[in-house]
């Protein structure tokens, strides 16, 4: 699979003179690269933002919303979550751009991994099977002292 790395160039030779370049993308979620059954990205990513140059440094200003599909950790039915990347900022020396192209691809990628939770629950968290196993869970109410177990070291006052 060939992913179409076009939407993702900014050409730095545009940017010379103080001009910023607007960015407002719906990326195909292929470069994610993502093939796990735990999470799965379907649905077109929208990706907004603005590039410019300024001393010396190409200055991305990103935001991005990404649909995905995770699995209830309680039931294991399919949950989606809509994945919001809040404005963020990312430079780079232009200097250390080749070719006077930057792909941001990986810069998205991983600010939306970053902002991908890891436990999903389906019906907002209130999962209907969280009844199910409520048995095998501790009960909060319970005092701790008895399922802490041998604490050798508990009545040592380190004043």
């Amino acid at each position: 699979m060939t992913i179409d790395l076009e939407p993702f160039k900014i050409f730095i030779d545009r940017l010379r003179e103080g001009i910023s370049s607007s960015i407002e993308e719906e990326l195909s979620p292929d470069f994610m690269d993502i093939h796990e059954k735990e999470l799965n990205f379907y649905k077109p990513i929208l990706v907004k933002g603005e590039a410019s140059v300024v001393d010396q440094h190409l200055v991305l200003r990103l935001e991005a919303e990404a649909p995905a599909m995770l699995l209830c950790n309680i039931c294991g039915k399919p949950v989606e979550k809509i994945i919001k990347v809040a404005p963020f900022y990312h430079n780079v020396p232009v200097q250390e751009i080749k070719g006077a192209i930057f792909l941001f691809d990986q810069v998205i990628r991983e600010a939306i991994l970053l902002e991908t939770p890891q436990f999903a629950e389906c019906d907002d968290g209130n999962c209907p099977s969280r009844t199910e196993i409520a048995r095998y869970l501790k009960n909060p109410n319970t005092n701790k002292s008895d399922d802490e177990g041998f604490l050798p070291f508990a009545d040592i006052d380190f004043k």
